[in-house]
């Protein structure tokens, strides 16, 4: 009996989406929230739910989303992708938000669809093609028929291939709750569940879902709604919501969602918003009953014992040691804040072997307008926190030639 600890995706990996896929020997798939991060949206994959490797970063290049540079706010970028695999290609929908502007404008929401073959290869994962509906959290669902849609509060057919969106009808808004988002629909035993996040982002964040033997409706809820919600628990584990549910290949069922290692005083989370597992069981009344999510926990049978994933990327839990070695590109761990400017980055430059070469700049890191620097752009590369203890050291070689400048490490929250 395995036993499996949270978060399985410690630091900043926040609205999780995940499948298992039986193509590729029953390998789980996960996507998340990436913000003004870059590379953005990270693909980790298990073949057991315990180790998890960095396998890509479906947003790798900047001429995908060349307006991920002039964000402003740190709360926009790109926002909660779902990830799915259907007819032998992985597609991920997301959504680039631009926070600052109002809520009535839809030039907030550019809405875009990302698909390869090979999840493995950053650089596999296409241009977007891009929707236009109103919000955010798309998530695609095929149903029997092979029609494919965007569904949420509202449902709309969508052409995956051209971005084509039919007529939309509203489904179910939830329980009342803050902030209704984070939409998924799933198709079992005759039914059609649509599974939400309400409350908001905080303390009050949770999960509720409907169902209905119609794609269409009527929604009827869950009576026992919330289905998943730590709020006012002492729980370590805060602010879990915002879900995703998957079955393995032993019949099991498996539910991840986004939480804070926080504790109900919800004031210091330096790894921020972390993608954390537990186990769902189905109830007589055909209901999704989810364990609270722990620090630990036990299941048999497992999605079995089967070693890393495969790829080239790094486990997640493992330690970095980076030496920059000749002829290799930046570790994909590591990222920017927002767009790089990438020829302000080297690896072993001439005469410098084993170090990465940076040029200063002057863009102040917590400014929130946007990569506006012109070519100087902003010098930024960091790794996610994933612990809250931990040694991390850097050796610097400096060459300041001016009153004020420096050169160091920066923690950026």
């Amino acid at each position: 009996m395995a036993l499996l600890t949270n978060p399985i995706l410690p630091g900043f990996h926040p609205d999780p989406s995940c499948i298992i896929v039986p193509d590729f020997n029953h390998t789980v798939f996960c996507a998340s929230s990436s913000f003004s991060v870059f590379p953005g949206i990270p693909i980790h994959a298990s073949s057991d739910l315990d180790e998890w490797r960095l396998i890509s970063n479906a947003v790798s290049r900047p001429s995908q989303l060349p307006d991920l540079a002039i964000t402003n706010k740190s709360t926009s970028g790109i926002w909660a992708p779902t990830i799915r695999y259907h007819d032998g290609a992985f597609f991920v929908l997301s959504t680039l938000v631009f926070d600052d502007q109002p809520i009535t404008n839809t030039s907030r929401w550019d809405n875009f669809i990302l698909t390869t073959t090979n999840p493995f290869d950053s650089s596999s994962w296409t241009d977007p093609v891009h929707f236009e509906v109103e919000g955010y959290d798309v998530s695609p669902f095929w149903d029997e028929d092979g029609s494919s849609y965007v569904p949420g509060i509202r449902l709309a057919s969508l052409d995956l291939s051209t971005g084509s969106v039919g007529e939309s009808k509203t489904l179910w808004n939830g329980t009342g709750g803050l902030a209704p988002e984070g939409p998924h629909i799933y198709r079992k035993d005759g039914w059609y569940y649509l599974m939400i996040a309400e409350g908001g982002t905080g303390l009050n964040h949770e999960v509720t879902i409907a169902r209905s033997r119609s794609l269409d409706g009527p929604y009827i809820p869950d009576p026992a709604n919330p289905i998943l919600t730590q709020a006012n628990t002492t729980s370590y584990f805060q602010t879990v919501g915002h879900a995703d549910v998957f079955q393995d290949q032993h019949g099991l069922w498996w539910g991840v969602a986004l939480a804070t290692r926080s504790g109900p005083e919800y004031q210091t989370y330096p790894m921020g918003r972390e993608t954390v597992l537990a186990s769902v069981e189905w109830s007589d009344g055909g209901w999704p009953v989810w364990q609270n999510v722990t620090g630990a926990f036990r299941r048999q049978p497992s999605v079995g014992d089967r070693g890393p994933a495969p790829g080239q990327g790094p486990l997640i839990s493992a330690p970095d040691h980076l030496d920059f070695a000749p002829g290799t590109a930046l570790p994909p761990q590591l990222v920017h804040w927002r767009l790089p400017i990438c020829q302000n980055y080297v690896v072993s430059p001439p005469g410098h072997p084993y170090t990465l070469e940076i040029t200063g700049s002057r863009l102040n890191l917590t400014g929130l307008d946007g990569n506006y620097a012109g070519p100087q752009g902003q010098t930024f590369i960091a790794r996610r926190q994933t612990d809250s203890f931990f040694v991390f050291s850097v050796d610097v070689i400096a060459n300041l030639i001016g009153e004020e400048h420096e050169v160091g490490v920066s923690v950026l929250n």
